[in-house]
């Protein structure tokens, strides 16, 4: 009797490890699969402007205003989240300051008021479903008086899902605060 004990608990002991193993290989599996991202300099969404720049406003007084497209594409079987996508001025390595995330606008004409979202529902964080792929307006200004240095490159810096801080070069641009517009983008850039 003691010896078929021991049976059962040996293989109920087996059985246990491998259902444990099992979950564990599951779950590795489940987060292959990558959270790309890729993004496009578009034409102004908060003004009459045709390309992102920098641009005087009514004032007389100059911001760089960066629209784009993003597309977050997650082939795991695992949710994904990208917390705080911002964008950044930088002076070589350092960072100089954060831009204004916009969170909409709204126009008013004979229609009446049409109103404009970006992000994620006025956000910009996003969760993303596994297997899935989702695409964002985004709107970005920085306000030449709201920066005590000069910059030459912009760069996306974001949260994953374990809260590791992304950084990522997004473009060089000239140091000073000169009326320009920069050419949109024809097509996808992915964000390395």
């Amino acid at each position: 009797m003691t010896h078929e004990v021991l049976k059962l608990l040996i293989s109920a002991v087996i059985t246990f490890a491998f259902g444990i193993i099992t979950i564990i290989i599951q779950k590795r599996i489940n987060q292959l699969g990558n959270l790309q991202i890729y993004y496009k300099k578009i034409s102004s969404q908060l003004s009459a402007f045709n390309n992102w720049g920098i641009h005087k406003n009514n004032e007389g007084n100059l911001f760089l205003e960066i629209p784009m497209f993003i597309q977050i594409q997650n082939t795991s079987d695992n949710p994904r989240i990208i917390r705080d996508f911002g964008l950044y001025a930088f002076l070589g390595d350092k960072e100089i300051t954060k831009f204004i995330q916009a969170e909409r606008i709204e126009h008013k004409d004979k229609n009446g008021i049409r109103k404009k979202v970006f992000g994620n529902s006025e956000g910009y964080s996003f969760s993303i479903k596994p297997k899935s792929i989702g695409q964002y307006t985004l709107e970005y200004v920085l306000n030449e008086n709201d920066v005590s240095s000069e910059f030459d490159n912009l760069r996306i810096v974001y949260y994953d899902e374990k809260n590791k801080k992304r950084v990522y070069k997004l473009c060089s641009i000239e140091k000073d605060w000169a009326e320009r517009e920069y050419e949109s983008d024809r097509d996808w850039i992915e964000l390395k």
